[in-house]
């Protein structure tokens, strides 16, 4: 990173961990996924937050109002019951937009074969009301099959279907249906 930006600050320290500013104006991030609880950032450990979703928050939390942040992420930071982690970010941040990529899209790259979205969010400024809040929760959709069984999806894939690429769909894997 040096070689490329030698006036930049490179730090190299655990994130839960680091001293930064709340002034980034860009957050772009790959998260890693995991199902570990993060518990070593008192500010965010009520939440119990899995740590792809705690890079996401903190990361957004990390920003300067006005600021963007693009996270690649699994599909449980959107699709999961505890709602949380949304509803932290929904505090100071809107989502602008989601795409949700295919089971498998990331297969042949980087050996996992969960269903991935692409999340891109907004840091609110001062006095700015809150935006749209339908992706804090969950609802239900028919696979396109025409199957009866209904699948549990984020409530803003639901309404906008044209950012999901594929179809819904359950199917087994390792860990039982997904």
């Amino acid at each position: 990173a040096r070689l490329l930006q030698p006036r930049a600050r490179i730090i190299n320290a655990d994130f839960a961990r680091a001293d930064l500013p709340a002034s980034f104006d860009l957050a772009i991030g790959n998260p890693p996924f995991s199902d570990r609880t993060v518990r070593s950032d008192r500010a965010y450990r009520s939440m119990g937050p899995r740590l792809h979703d705690y890079f996401i928050a903190r990361s957004i939390d990390l920003l300067r109002p006005g600021g963007l942040a693009a996270f690649v992420t699994s599909s449980g930071t959107m699709d999961k019951a505890d709602c949380s982690v949304r509803e932290h970010i929904a505090k100071s941040a809107d989502l602008v937009a989601a795409i949700r990529l295919p089971q498998g899209s990331f297969q042949a790259d980087a050996g996992t074969d969960v269903v991935v979205d692409i999340l891109f969010f907004r840091k609110r400024k001062p006095g700015e009301a809150e935006g749209d809040g339908t992706w804090l929760d969950a609802d239900e959709v028919r696979p396109a099959e025409g199957d009866e069984i209904a699948i549990r999806v984020n409530r803003w894939f639901a309404r906008h279907p044209a950012f999901v690429l594929g179809a819904h769909a359950i199917t087994s894997g390792p860990f039982g249906e997904a």
